[in-house]
């Protein structure tokens, strides 16, 4: 049983003629799923080995693929592989989790100002996101951890299938660069001027604010658009996000991948390091989306592309959704593909792609309780799984309940 309560509380000024109120407001969502097709069998270090490096050329097969000359990689004898962590079943589970708890408190501080302050507790990731926002006449400021211009004013994500069964390239569109990864940021967004909005936003570092010793400096910059013509309601949404690294450049990074190669304990690990499969460097992200409602019908879609120094990433989505009797219905489809940062020995592109079938629905139950259905269902395409299973298939099945307050 979990017991939720609000409250306010109100203060006079000393004059006596203006009074402030404090509210709090918040939100708790949990979830079950019951999943399948989360564990199968990967390559082993001498399959590897034995498509990508040649054991009496691995240094000149390295210099190939864009590591440089004089480096070398532990021999496949020394490295072993755990190929089947389900030992041959086909693992299916159910899992239960809170994924969210949201708890804040709002003032009005005049007629033309509001203050609030909220904390956001992700119970999967063990993550808390605080934020402090001024809203008013002349726009609204933000204080938050890891959020972006581009990530308020994107839209045209519904149906991006984030929640499958399996850990696909992308959980969903890419909103943020790594500088903004457990980082503070402040963001202005303009009042809406004939349906424009705009933001613009930087990172500020937790913990070495406004000091050269910080990883990363990171400007966004958001644009948001809506129009009616007729019933007919068109509303586009993204921008850009630019974080410049500095301290990794492109020398740290291929010497970071090789360390990570050397060290793997699976062919995924060891494709991440060979090959460049994780950020790295300055990045870039660009993303921009769109919904079209006409009547009771809704069809949304969006792309979103990460440009780094190592890997880059795509999510692109399309969903259309309708109401009947109450019930929001949503159909998505999702393609996310992984490019490495380097190429084969034999030139071939190294990718990773996964495409993302889903299903959601949500009913009101009362003013402040919401039941949620997901059904999804992923096909998932690694590199790392060529001498393995190759394509391989999962899908969940989950059901979420929400309150707010």
């Amino acid at each position: 049983m979990i017991q939720l309560s609000t409250f306010a509380i109100a203060g006079n000024a000393p004059n006596g003629d203006n009074e402030s109120a404090f509210t709090t407001f918040g939100n708790l969502t949990v979830d079950g799923a019951f999943v399948s097709g989360t564990c199968f069998a990967t390559a082993d270090a001498a399959d590897v080995f034995g498509n990508e490096l040649n054991r009496a050329t691995i240094s000149e097969d390295l210099q190939t693929i864009g590591f440089g000359t004089g480096k070398t990689i532990n021999d496949q004898a020394t490295m072993t592989f755990d190929q089947d962590p389900c030992n041959e079943r086909d693992e299916k589970n159910f899992q239960l989790e809170m994924e969210e708890v949201t708890f804040g408190l709002s003032s009005q501080l005049s007629n033309d100002l509001t203050l609030s302050i909220s904390n956001t507790f992700n119970l999967d990731e063990q993550s808390l996101t605080p934020e402090l926002t001024l809203e008013g006449n002349y726009g609204k400021l933000v204080l938050s951890e890891s959020s972006s211009a581009l990530a308020e004013l994107l839209i045209g994500t519904t149906g991006s299938g984030a929640k499958t069964a399996i850990d696909v390239v992308q959980d969903g569109h890419v909103k943020n660069t790594t500088g903004l990864d457990d980082n503070y940021s402040l963001t202005y967004y303009t009042p809406s001027f004939s349906g424009v909005e705009l933001g613009i936003g930087t990172s500020l570092t937790s913990r070495n604010i406004g000091t050269s010793d910080s990883d990363y400096s990171t400007m966004s910059l958001g644009i948001g658009y809506e129009t009616y013509i007729g019933e007919t309601v068109i509303s586009l949404g993204g921008g850009v996000e630019k974080a410049t690294n500095k301290v990794d450049d492109l020398s740290s990074c291929l010497d970071a991948d090789l360390v990570k190669a050397e060290a793997a304990t699976s062919a995924d690990a060891f494709f991440d390091g060979l090959y460049g499969g994780s950020p790295c460097g300055d990045e870039l992200l660009s993303a921009i989306g769109m919904e079209l409602s006409i009547d009771n019908y809704t069809l949304s879609s969006a792309f979103s592309h990460l440009n780094t120094d190592n890997a880059d990433s795509n999510v692109w989505s399309v969903g259309f959704g309708s109401s009947v009797k109450d019930v929001d219905y949503t159909v998505g489809f999702t393609q996310e593909s992984l490019d490495y940062a380097r190429d084969k020995t034999n030139n071939d592109k190294v990718e990773d792609i996964s495409t993302i079938l889903s299903l959601d629905a949500s009913k009101p139950l009362n003013e402040s309780l919401d039941l949620g259905l997901s059904l999804s269902s992923s096909e998932t395409d690694n590199v790392s799984q060529e001498q393995g299973q190759g394509t391989t298939t999962a899908w969940r099945a989950g059901v979420s309940l929400s309150f707010g307050f």
